[in-house]
């Protein structure tokens, strides 16, 4: 009887436990994600065409989960290659735009899991799929409970201390843990760069590394399992202006040292694996197998396990070649610019404030300048304060004018145009850091990008208010007892 994991690549996983076969989150799109940037890292290209094969043979009695509506974990060309008729598993307060897209492949069985609710997928075989209450993190997490082993593939999906309690009260003991141990965000180019800015930016950097380790040690912590697993790998940046980025993360390759360091001295004695595209954890036996596929690439394979970063960069360098064609294809099938660019930009504008007339003026009671390059484009501020000329079109790359902008942020014509049309969300855009940005030193440089990326009908929150509904939903968490943890019911999936 089967009872293995193998890892597709990023967060992508076959499981096999006996007669039953669950896929999770493939992705083997050559193009890769957010407009061609992110890529898998290592490059999983060696496991995609047995992969498709294995995702055309899935049966009515075989599942699929795609934790969230994010590029790397929805993957339209990958997903086409199963049956339309595979049971799909999603949240059930998964973003709607995931449900709706699934639809559109054609899928005909898609289950809506609620947290608190436990499906019977075959004997001895049950999963429950936690949403985040993090309401900045449309995620979910897996719980897999195969005989007397329960499998948590976590991700970087945060979970709060309530959920945890739940989790210890329904299952006691964790066999497995895969659990995000690397940044998911990176920080934006910044656009000519002072001394403080530069400085505040890597300040930042640090901090993301550094707060994502220790969501890695909490969750090992809090969870006590036998075995963890740092995962997913992050993505790499294969566009040659990009690249760079990928020095800025020493984790994009997590390494057997920086496994073994945090264990030092942590209340938990969880042994940590390695998984690279195409190992398989074997659950019998309790451990990793190297796939046969690395024998040719012994040197990556030591590169990756000790940090050797000449060699990784060479391996990247290399990697962008082969892509480079797949990701052109892709960036010259988008629509480009239109004559009324500006038009349909400051319609946009307007309807944000129309959605919020009294809270988006006092969020941002400064100018945004925004430096559209290409056709169509030109210099073009937004002033929250003018009710009515919202937007105004600039002279060509006013020197003078732009020193009294909060922010400034260049993109191309191309790739806006795109986002109005609805080809591209502003979140995706942000993912793909095809953009430059500038801002004052006491303005953090994620307020623009949040502003951006709203486009729901709920009116926003300012700043303040926010950041007070965090902190009183975390004290409110934490005050939950025991007690009042919700009750977890059991269905079974015909």
């Amino acid at each position: 009887m089967k009872s293995q994991i193998s890892s597709l690549g990023h967060a992508g996983l076959w499981f096999e436990l006996g007669d039953t076969r669950l896929l999770c989150d493939p992705w083997f799109n050559d193009s890769g994600a957010f407009l061609g940037t992110r890529h898998p890292f290592p490059h999983n290209t060696h496991l995609k065409t047995q992969s498709l094969k294995n995702f055309a043979s899935l049966k009515q009695s075989d599942f699929i989960y795609i934790s969230r509506f994010h590029n790397e974990h929805y993957d339209p060309k990958s997903l086409k290659h199963c049956p339309k008729e595979t049971p799909l598993l999603i949240s059930k307060l998964a973003d709607k735009a995931l449900k709706k897209g699934l639809q559109s492949l054609g899928f005909t069985r898609i289950i809506e899991c609620d947290s608190h609710e436990r499906k019977q997928l075959a004997p001895n075989l049950q999963i429950q799929i936690i949403s985040s209450e993090n309401s900045r993190h449309a995620d979910s997490t897996l719980i897999i409970k195969w005989h007397q082993q329960v499998l948590i593939n976590q991700k970087n999906c945060p979970l709060n201390q309530r959920q945890i309690q739940e989790l210890h009260q329904n299952y006691g003991s964790f066999h497995l843990l895969l659990s995000g141990f690397s940044p998911e965000g990176t920080e934006p180019i910044l656009l000519n760069p002072d001394k403080r800015a530069s400085f505040q930016r890597s300040k930042r950097v640090l901090k993301q590394q550094d707060d994502a380790q220790k969501r890695f040690k909490q969750s090992v912590i809090a969870f006590k399992p036998k075995f963890a697993v740092p995962f997913p790998s992050p993505s790499c940046f294969l566009d040659k202006v990009l690249i760079p980025l990928n020095t800025e993360n020493p984790t994009i390759a997590t390494t057997i040292e920086q496994i073994n360091q945090w264990r030092q001295g942590q209340e938990s004695q969880a042994l940590a694996w390695q998984l690279l595209p195409g190992h398989q954890i074997d659950l019998v036996k309790n451990q990793v197998l190297i796939a046969p596929s690395w024998n040719g690439n012994i040197n990556l394979l030591n590169a990756i396990s000790t940090g050797n970063t000449a060699e990784i960069n060479d391996y990247i360098q290399s990697y962008a070649k082969q892509k480079a064609p797949a990701i052109h294809d892709y960036l010259s099938q988008l629509p480009l610019s239109e004559p009324l660019l500006f038009q349909e930009f400051s319609q946009f504008i307007h309807s944000l404030i129309e959605k919020n007339p009294v809270t988006l003026p006092k969020a941002f009671p400064f100018p945004i300048l925004f430096r559209v390059r290409g056709d169509y484009g030109g210099d073009w501020r937004i002033d929250f304060s003018k009710q009515k000329k919202l937007v105004t079109r600039l002279s060509h790359h006013s020197q003078n004018s732009s020193q009294r902008d909060a922010y400034i942020l260049n993109i191309e014509s191309l790739y806006l145009q795109n986002i109005l049309n609805n080809r591209i969300s502003w979140s995706d855009f942000f993912h793909s850091q095809r953009f430059q940005i500038s801002h004052h030193p006491n303005l953090p440089v994620d307020s623009l990008i949040r502003f951006l990326s709203l486009q729901k009908p709920s009116p926003i929150q300012t700043q303040e208010s926010a950041w007070k509904n965090t902190k009183q939903n975390t004290k409110r968490d934490s005050e939950k007892s025991i007690k009042s943890l919700n009750p977890l019911k059991i269905t079974v999936i015909n």
